[in-house]
């Protein structure tokens, strides 16, 4: 009997900024708006209650005014080392598959090591367009800094 195997992805990047500065551009919404998405996306919207059980709101704008909206609920936060939170696609105010998103920030080489680890995927395309879309977003964040 085969094991049960949860799709995920693990994603690395060392930003030239101190950890606390990385943490507040994942978690603090006027930050968030300056770098989340891919490459060419806006994030028009960024709402964020940061408190395990706090929710947050997404909104990424491809450049033809399309929009993508994600959603979500904190589950951990500790600052400058760690927020953990669920990820949801919605489409008409309606949630697509749930998974769940780590993300830790570590002092390295004068800068931060931004280790995210992204779970629960419904299959490995749904995994490789999240591993192509956050190495992008990572490198908006390295950009901002």
């Amino acid at each position: 009997m085969a094991g049960n195997h949860v799709l995920g992805l693990d994603l690395s990047r060392v930003v030239k900024a101190k950890p606390g500065a990385v943490f507040a551009a994942f978690t603090q919404s006027e930050q968030v708006k300056k770098w989340w998405g891919p490459e060419g996306m806006s994030c028009p919207k960024a709402d964020i209650d940061l408190r395990p059980g706090g929710r947050y709101e997404t909104q990424m704008q491809a450049p033809d005014g399309t929009t993508h909206d994600v959603r979500g609920t904190f589950t951990e936060i500790e600052p400058g080392k760690k927020v953990a939170y669920t990820w949801a696609w919605y489409t008409d105010d309606k949630p697509g598959n749930e998974t769940t998103v780590a993300v830790e920030f570590a002092e390295k080489d004068g800068g931060t090591e931004v280790r995210l680890h992204h779970e629960g995927f419904a299959d490995q395309d749904d995994c490789d367009r999240h591993s192509w879309g956050w190495s992008s977003s990572l490198n908006c964040l390295e950009k901002l800094f």
